[in-house]
Formats: C-alpha cells, sequence, structure tokens
C-alpha cells in the first residue's frame, strides 16, 4: 500500500509509506499475540514478558497513529502569512486556516490579492497553500476572474452576503479546483444572470472533488441542460451527493440537468412557483444501488408541473418529496410509472390536501400494491359530513374541529369498494361521480385512520394512523 504526497519541493510519500507499514505490522502482531485462539488455545497462559510485547505494541501503533493524523493533518491546513500587508485587505485566521475577504465596501480585484499570496509562498510546501476555508463577503465585488486563486487551494468556499457579485468565470478555479470539497453561496448577490449562468455552472463543473453544493440565487430563472458536465480535463463529479438550490424566480428544472453525478444523492429545489419540471430532468447517464431523493416541497407546484415519464430514467430507487404544494390529487399518467418502474420508488406527499374523489381512484384500488410506496397522503373533505354506508363519520371522533375545520383521513384508511364506480378509462373520473370517504372497518367495528382535522389556518391536528 502507497500514498502519494510529492508537493513542490517536498515529498512526505516515504514517511507516510512507513507509517502506514508500521501500523499494518503492529495490527498484524497485535491478532498474533492477543486475538490468535489458537495461540491462546495452545500457550493457555501469558507470562510476564508476553504483557511486556503487547504493551510495546499498542503502544507502537498508537505513536503511529498519533504521527499519521498530525501528518494529515498538517497536510490539510494552509499556514498564514507572517506579514498581514500579504493578503491585504483580506485577513487570515491562523485558528481556523480559514482566509476572510471582507465585509468591508471595498472594491478591489481578488485575483491579484490570491495571486500575490501564491508569489509570496511559491517556496512553500503545497499543505502551507492549502486552507481550509474561504469565506468571502464582500459586497462591492463584481466579478470572480479566471484563475482567481493561483496556487492556493480550499476545501470549503463560502460566499456570503456579496450583494454586487454578479459573475464567476468558467475557470475561475482553474489551478486548485481539484480540492474543494463544499461550495456555498448564501445572501443576497446577483449570481445567476441569465447572461452569466452557463459560466457559473461551468465553473461548478470544474471542481473535481465537489462534495456538496449549496446555493442561494435570487436571480436565477433557469439554468441549463446537463448543467454538470465533465470538463476538457475529463474529471467526473464522482464524489458529489447534495445539490441545494433556492432560487425564487425559478420556473424550470430542464432536462438532463444532473446526468453526469452519478453519486448524488439528494437534490432540493426551493422556488416560490416551479411551473415545470422536464420529462428528463432528472435522468442519469449509468445505474447506481442508491436512493436518490429530490425533495421539491414547499414551491407552489401546479399538478400538471410535472412532465409524463419523469423520474422513469432515473436507473436508481427515488423518493420524491412533494410535501405542501397545494395538491389536491396524483396524477395516474406521471406517477404510477413511477411506483410501477421500482418498488423500491416512494412518492411523499406530506402536507398536500387530497381531494379523494375518482381521481386517485387508481391509487386506493391497489392498496396493497401501493401502500408502503406513497406515504403521508391525506384526504380532506367537510367536516361533519361524509357519513357513509357504514355509518361512521368521516371526522376525529375526539376533537371538536372549529368554524372553518375540515376533515382529515390517510388515503390507506378509506374503504377501496366505494370506488369500484369510478371510470378507469377517463382518468379515474365518471360524470359526477364521488365516492362517500368511509372508512375501512377493523376487526372489533371502529373505523380505523380517524384522528387528525386541518383547521382554516392550514395546521394539521393529531396525528393520523396508518
Amino acid at each position: 500500500m502507497t500514498v502519494s504526497t510529492q508537493d513542490n519541493g517536498h515529498d512526505n510519500t516515504q514517511d507516510m509509506n512507513k507509517l502506514i507499514d508500521c501500523l499494518i505490522n503492529y495490527a498484524k502482531e497485535y491478532h498474533i499475540k492477543r486475538l490468535d485462539p489458537f495461540y491462546m488455545r495452545e500457550k493457555h497462559t501469558i507470562d510476564f514478558n508476553e504483557y511486556g510485547i503487547v504493551a510495546r505494541i499498542l503502544i507502537t501503533g498508537h505513536m503511529c497513529l498519533l504521527i499519521l493524523l498530525t501528518l494529515i493533518s498538517q497536510t490539510l491546513a494552509g499556514r498564514c502569512p507572517q506579514s498581514t500587508r500579504v493578503l491585504h485587505p483580506c485577513h487570515c485566521h491562523a485558528d481556523t486556516h480559514t482566509i476572510e475577504c471582507g465585509p468591508s465596501p471595498i472594491k478591489y480585484s481578488l485575483r491579484h490579492v490570491f495571486h500575490a499570496l501564491s508569489e509570496h509562498m511559491a517556496d512553500r510546501p503545497q499543505p502551507e497553500r492549502q486552507f481550509r476555508t474561504l469565506l468571502f463577503n464582500n459586497p462591492a465585488i463584481e466579478d470572480w476572474e479566471s484563475n482567481l486563486l493561483g496556487d492556493i487551494s480550499f476545501h470549503n468556499i463560502t460566499i456570503d452576503n456579496a450583494r454586487a457579485l454578479t459573475r464567476i468565470a468558467s475557470n475561475a478555479f482553474n489551478r486548485t479546483g481539484g480540492q474543494v470539497r463544499t461550495f456555498t453561496v448564501q445572501g443576497p448577490n446577483r449570481l445567476g444572470a441569465q447572461q452569466y449562468v452557463n459560466q457559473l455552472f461551468d465553473a461548478l463543473s470544474s471542481l473535481a472533488n465537489i462534495r456538496e453544493v449549496s446555493l442561494e440565487l435570487p436571480a436565477l430563472r433557469s439554468f441549463p441542460s446537463y448543467a454538470f458536465v465533465t470538463p476538457i480535463s475529463g474529471a467526473k463529479q464522482a464524489k458529489f451527493e447534495r445539490f441545494w438550490l433556492r432560487a425564487p424566480r425559478l420556473h424550470t428544472v430542464p432536462n438532463y440537468a444532473f446526468y453526469e453525478l452519478h453519486a448524488l444523492r439528494w437534490v432540493t429545489v426551493r422556488a416560490d412557483r416551479l411551473s415545470r419540471v422536464e420529462a428528463h430532468a432528472f435522468d442519469f447517464e449509468w445505474p447506481a444501488n442508491h436512493v436518490l431523493h429530490v425533495d421539491l416541497q414547499h414551491n407552489r407546484m401546479p399538478e400538471s408541473s410535472v412532465e409524463s415519464d419523469c423520474f422513469m430514467d432515473t436507473k436508481r430507487p427515488v423518493r420524491l418529496l412533494l410535501g405542501h404544494n397545494g395538491w389536491q390529487s396524483v396524477a395516474r399518467a406521471v406517477f404510477e410509472p413511477l411506483l410501477n418502474t421500482d418498488p423500491r420508488n416512494v412518492i411523499d406527499l406530506a402536507g398536500n390536501p387530497l381531494r379523494c374523489d375518482c381521481r386517485i381512484a387508481w391509487l386506493i384500488r391497489e392498496p396493497e400494491l401501493y401502500r408502503k410506496q406513497l406515504v403521508n397522503g391525506h384526504c380532506v373533505g367537510d367536516n361533519g359530513g361524509g357519513m357513509g354506508a357504514s355509518g361512521v363519520a368521516v371526522t376525529d371522533g375526539n376533537t371538536t374541529a372549529g368554524a372553518g375545520a375540515v376533515s382529515v383521513v390517510n388515503v390507506w384508511s378509506l374503504d377501496e369498494s366505494r370506488y369500484a364506480r369510478c371510470d378507469p378509462h377517463n382518468n379515474g373520473g365518471y360524470h359526477n361521480y364521488t365516492p362517500e370517504l368511509v372508512l375501512k372497518m377493523s376487526s372489533s367495528g371502529v373505523a380505523v385512520g380517524t384522528g387528525g382535522y386541518l383547521s382554516a389556518g392550514g395546521c394539521y391536528g393529531p396525528t393520523l394512523l396508518y
């Protein structure tokens, strides 16, 4: 086993490999002398000298581990320059290995600052030029230029309240982007403007070892198909697992947006009114076994916003979070194929006031097929009404709802036989027929699934039973 840590003017490879060999030998010796049952059965007892051997092995192993951790720590932490003038007007915090640029409203070239720092540290080993965090909170700078950071690298980049920042050049991280693990934009900014949006996502695509991207982009209205593509260098983003986007003006999630991000596990999109999720928005190039969480909650999405065949070529199990969008139904043409494609696929409808009419008959008539795949689905009806043939009212028997309140029941507590007259060939509709919301009866004759209401203010009452 070998590890290469060669840097400019310095090579830690030999030291690191010796330490790794030390740890391996420690593990082998400890196993032989202390844990091997054949050895213990043969010896029956351990004399004083053998206790000494075990103690020495433990001490050696701990020392090797301590030195190894120290070397790793040195590798991950940059060293601040002794003179503050080198970075001015930015500041270096030695205790956190952070370089902060802001918050004073001074307009200057960030590129000149980092290239001056690169020249100052040119004779230093590479680990001393690797810092933990870049915090940029300057409210006056408008542009992140090409080759912005010179030879200085960071594990985390945070842009916070950079009110004037409008553009990040495609090759802003050309030389040291491979070190970035997390990239965050938060607070007021002008990034995402249509004329520069492609450059922004090109820059993000160049971060070969990125794990998490979190973007708050008030100006973003749309982002490109194939938003994250393999750059000319050919380095795929094989560790990219989480993408979070808050863009109030965003209206569309485009086709193939995440096509090459094979490790992606969580996508969150927040918009004031997301109007369209295109049919191939969540298609991927290669299959995977891990679950992809797609969080589209709180977007005020119309029920027609998700196109047919969406999620049909994700090539991995999907947990789709659609809560709190005001939906009254679940479109069969869109979501039945998703549920049937993979039994591990799940749709979460928490907080949507479903009207359990014939439009959702396709679900309710197949409870054993879909019960585990559609969760937190709640039907909403007028409080006090809906007395079915069983004589059970669809209300909470223990709660008196106030004026304007409505009753809430879990979809899987409804009697599916009441949906027999719904026409499956007319998208679940059958003229003006509306099924009575009659609850299933337990073996004791008690209705199941009651126990909640939705007040006029939209707050749920007691937790519903499943």
